[in-house]
């Protein structure tokens, strides 16, 4: 599990944003409320339009927000993680726990790249 997204509130708007993408490394960024609960996630690649508008800026960044197509509970086991990479054809999935507290994300490619060095160790 990778944990080092930026969390971004609820209640940014699309400046507040921009000033976290100029220190971020990656593309996408969970949205959480008050209590650290995942509602949603925001791409960069859905902002990317209007975040060089300042006249946009003041817009509540619920409008960018999107729900994840699916989650990922902690402690799930690896043979029910994979299949919603597939079912959802995606790259990325959050990970929460059982009240729905973000913890981080899961990138099948970093399963894969797992998966395969397990493999070389196993021929080895």
């Amino acid at each position: 599990m990778e944990t080092d997204f930026y969390r971004i509130r609820e209640t940014f708007t699309l400046g507040d944003i921009v000033h976290v993408i100029s220190h971020a490394r990656r593309n996408i960024f969970p949205v959480i409320d008050d209590f650290g609960r995942l509602i949603g996630v925001v791409q960069l690649d859905d902002l990317r339009e209007d975040m060089f508008k300042r006249e946009k800026w003041g817009t509540p960044i619920g409008r960018y927000m999107i729900q994840p197509p699916d989650r990922i509970l902690e402690h799930e086991q690896i043979q029910s993680v994979l299949p919603k990479f597939e079912e959802n054809q995606t790259w990325m999935l959050p990970v929460v726990d059982k009240q729905n507290h973000y913890l981080g994300f899961i990138s099948k490619s970093r399963i894969l790249n797992a998966y395969r060095e397990q493999l070389v160790k196993i021929q080895q």
